[in-house]
Formats: C-alpha cells, sequence, structure tokens
C-alpha cells in the first residue's frame, strides 16, 4: 500500500523536461523573430535553412511538451487504476482521493457524487508526495500520504 499510495501522490510530470521543451520553442520564435526582422545578413538560401530550422526547434520543443503531459496523464491513470484494483488478504481500497485539510493525524475529505466533507483519522503517516492525498481500506485504516 505504501508504494501505490506515494505513486498515487506523486504528479507524474517530470517537471524538467517542460522546461527543456518551453526554451526550445522560445529559442526557436526568436531566432525565427530574428530572421524576420534582417538581423543576418546572409544569402538567401542560408536564410531560408534558418528559418525552417528556427521553425523545427518551435516544433520540437512543442513536441517535447505534449509527450512529457501525455506521460504525466498516463501515468496518473495508471496509478489511479493500480489503486483501485490493490487488494490484500481479501482488503481493497474503498475510497481514495487528495486530502482537503489535515491537522495532524485527522483529516477532511469529499466524498460521493455530492463531495460531502468527511473528518477522518489516519492510522498510517507516509511522507514524500508531490501531493497530500489518502486511501481508506476497507478494513478501516486510512493511509495518508503527505508532503512534508
Amino acid at each position: 500500500m505504501e508504494e501505490l499510495l506515494r505513486d498515487y501522490g506523486s504528479t507524474g510530470t517530470v517537471w524538467i523536461w517542460l522546461v527543456v521543451a518551453i526554451l526550445i520553442a522560445a529559442g526557436g520564435v526568436a531566432l525565427s523573430i530574428a530572421i524576420s526582422k534582417g538581423k543576418f545578413d546572409l544569402p538567401r538560401v542560408k536564410i531560408d535553412r534558418l528559418r525552417y530550422g528556427s521553425w523545427a526547434l518551435v516544433f520540437i520543443g512543442v513536441l517535447i511538451a505534449l509527450f512529457t503531459l501525455a506521460d504525466g496523464e498516463i501515468t496518473f491513470s495508471q496509478n489511479n487504476r493500480a489503486l483501485e484494483q490493490w487488494n490484500d488478504d481479501g482488503y481493497y481500497v474503498e475510497n481514495y482521493g487528495e486530502i482537503e485539510e489535515r491537522d495532524g493525524e485527522t483529516i477532511q475529505v469529499k466524498e460521493g457524487a455530492k463531495e460531502t466533507v468527511t473528518e477522518k483519522k489516519a492510522d498510517h503517516i507516509l511522507t514524500g508526495c508531490d501531493r497530500d492525498v489518502y486511501a481508506e481500506v476497507t478494513n478501516g485504516e486510512v493511509w495518508i500520504c503527505v508532503t512534508e
């Protein structure tokens, strides 16, 4: 349960790749703007190659960003599915989600379609998640994973 809850509490998005993608795309846009303003004194053929290269950089940056975001969403979906399908000695996860408020071992969570706020007492507290999450097992145990 520990590993599953830590995985569920992690965003799954590799932020460094998003930063790299934005820098690559911004570099391509800056190069394209510089070409259009005539900053380079090169023959027409080389200017055209440079222009195509700048748009290729923009395209590559956007692709990296899209694939990084898609990978994060796929990972999030897989973690949800793994938590829903967890089973140990006949016990399974009854409820799970994000923690609204936390005061020590007491947490407040939204449950159901009406999203009513319910207070629960945590039995197991894990640290190291990117966001505060909980899982309630059918044996009555409440596991939480927090950022601090």
